[in-house]
């Protein structure tokens, strides 16, 4: 009998865990690409309202449009980009993403791209791809503490970096143009891609984005200018209902009892 009872409540408590890690992933509904400067995206959240906007003031960031080519975006969650446990988390095999681009160019100013949501929203996860050489700048958003690291291919030399709450790549040069239909990279020279924990609560996300001063390889001259791309999704915690609570706690009563009686 008692070994019966440990069953139930070691059940109980993997199946807590098991909710706790579930995530749903931002689904995008529709996009509107523009030119410098400009672009929207729509969708929802975990039942939310999204809807994103870029702004100036003068850098040369847009948002693409859906295509299934490099960097654009997705609305029926027809691209591998997310899918890697390695370097996202939680990973997501065919998930939405608004494709970006960014010219690279170190005196532009930055672009704003502001995420607003219809209710408060907290500790979302961003995950970003092919960060090469642009700069993901939070420190404007209200409500937002921190962001942290959960995953990536960064190794202090190549990949995705975190440095308050601004993502940036180790090596910004290396703009490989990988296909978000293929798996990323997780060694040698590679993107900067992964997952950042946005801790707080905030009815929008503003992000300046702007060009790492850094990069070298591709920039801005008289004959030519570099441009870099990639693609970002969110994800949102799904709450774990009261009823399973209660469900995992009686079972845990129903055990000490038992253990009493026997």
């Amino acid at each position: 009998m008692k070994q019966k009872i440990r069953f139930f409540v070691v059940s109980a408590m993997l199946a807590q865990a098991s909710a706790q890690a579930s995530n749903v992933f931002l689904d995008v509904a529709q996009v509107t690409p523009g030119n410098a400067n400009n672009g929207a995206f729509t969708g929802t959240l975990n039942g939310v309202a999204v809807a994103g906007q870029l702004s100036g003031p003068g850098s040369h960031t847009v948002i693409f449009g859906v295509d299934p080519v490099v960097y654009g975006s997705t609305i029926d969650g027809s691209s591998p980009q997310f899918s890697s446990s390695a370097v996202f988390s939680p990973s997501q095999h065919l998930a939405d993403r608004v494709g970006y681009g960014n010219d690279l160019d170190t005196g532009y100013a930055s672009s704003r791209l502001t995420i607003n949501f219809a209710q408060t929203m907290s500790n979302l996860v961003f995950h970003i791809a092919n960060l090469d050489g642009s700069i993901f700048n939070f420190s404007a958003t209200n409500g937002l503490s921190s962001i942290g690291l959960l995953s990536g291919n960064g190794d202090g030399s190549e990949g995705l970096g975190v440095n308050g709450k601004t993502l940036f790549d180790y090596n910004p040069d290396t703009i490989i143009g990988q296909s978000p239909e293929d798996q990323p990279f997780t060694s040698d020279i590679r993107s900067a891609y992964g997952s950042v924990l946005l801790v707080g609560s905030y009815d929008s996300l503003i992000i300046d984005v702007v060009t790492n001063p850094a990069v070298t390889a591709y920039q801005h001259s008289a004959d030519s200018t570099g441009q870099d791309g990639g693609s970002f999704t969110l994800s949102a915690p799904v709450p774990v209902p009261a009823a399973f609570w209660l469900f995992g706690s009686g079972l845990l009563v129903l055990a000490s009892l038992f253990r009493s009686i026997a």
